[in-house]
């Protein structure tokens, strides 16, 4: 644990004063550059430390942080045309590397290595052909209409989850 606060410490300065240096106008980095490069000097560390002693909570949380931090760091770095588009890869790319840090912590379960494969493999289709095929125009659709009814859809779920909830006598 102390491991990682020293980490979080070091980084929170570096990313402290390059927040300072860009308020100056010293140097010339988007928040995006500074908050990505934090969190990817932060997440790899953190992975190579909790490796082998069993923490997947930790191993989790890392791999996370880094795969925001590579979202974070692409998009300053590259106009980004399609946020869903982008979204959606980049939720693909995270679980697969999740579940290959899961693999390499405990190679007996040998569902987490094909799971892993399959994740960014439709990572790296999702960025290339998915388009080409048109797949983004039907689901930008689809998320179109999510937005109208997801409010009522939340509504509902939360009344039928408090409504099944089990009750106790008082």
């Amino acid at each position: 644990m102390n491991r990682d606060k020293i980490l979080l410490g070091v980084i929170l300065l570096m990313a402290g004063f390059f927040s300072l240096l860009k308020y100056f106008r010293i140097v010339e980095v988007s928040t995006g550059q500074i908050i990505g490069t934090a969190l990817l000097l932060y997440s790899i560390p953190s992975v190579h430390f909790s490796l082998g002693n069993g923490d997947r909570k930790r191993i989790i949380r890392a791999a996370v942080l880094f795969c925001t931090g590579v979202v974070l760091t692409v998009e300053s770095y590259f106009e980004v045309t399609d946020p869903r588009g982008i979204v959606f890869a980049s939720i693909l790319f995270c679980s697969g590397t999740i579940f290959f840090l899961l693999y390499i912590e405990n190679a007996k379960q040998k569902i987490f290595l094909p799971l892993s494969i399959i994740m960014m493999l439709l990572s790296y289709l999702s960025v290339t052909l998915f388009n080409e095929w048109g797949l983004f125009y039907y689901t930008n659709k689809i998320g179109n209409l999510l937005e109208i009814v997801w409010p009522v859809l939340l509504i509902l779920f939360g009344v039928i989850i408090f409504n099944g909830r089990k009750k106790t006598d008082q």
